[in-house]
């Protein structure tokens, strides 16, 4: 759930579709509220816990996948805080651009690390190159998986300040 911080953002949560005009500070040329943000108070996966964490450069391979390819996602998350603590690491992508619009953000994975003072570990996520697929035309809606670029993204929130990012192609 992401959680609105005025009633007037409603409906507000991370799978939205693209509006086409940017949030900018031109009111005349931009989507935007005039009174409020357009994020959420507390985006998809916001948690409070006792502990920091830092979370590394994100490593996907192939960088050229085909359909047929396991898509192998990484990156290295470390308790910097002086207590034991768990997090989610949450796993998104970005289909840059298709023949229809996509959400900004699609979830497609998780995974819970929990970590000890100043330990660290590698998150990691399998994703099959079909997972990045999305339904296509009624009646039978069968999933299209179109060649073009798409963004990995992993973090522990639905919100781009936090998310690290990377970009695949995927090739025919």
């Amino acid at each position: 759930v992401s959680w609105p911080e005025e009633p007037g953002q409603v409906p507000i949560f991370y799978a939205q579709r693209p509006t086409g005009r940017p949030t900018g500070s031109d009111p005349h040329f931009s989507s935007r509220y005039i009174d409020q943000p357009a994020e959420p108070l507390f985006p998809f996966g916001h948690g409070l816990g006792t502990t920091r964490f830092a979370w590394g450069d994100i490593r996907a391979t192939p960088v050229d996948a085909t359909p047929d390819d396991m898509i192998r996602v990484e990156i290295d998350i470390v308790n910097e805080g002086e207590r034991p603590g768990e997090t989610v690491a949450f796993l998104f992508i970005r289909d840059r651009v298709a023949s229809v619009a996509r959400p900004v953000l699609e979830l497609r994975g998780f995974t819970r690390i929990a970590l000890g003072p100043g330990e660290s570990e590698i998150a990691r996520f399998e994703l099959p190159a079909a997972a990045l697929a999305f339904p296509g035309t009624p009646p039978d809606f069968p999933p299209l998986l179109e060649p073009g670029e798409f963004e990995i993204l992993v973090g522990p929130a639905a919100d781009r300040t936090l998310l690290r990012a990377t970009v695949i192609r995927l090739v025919a």
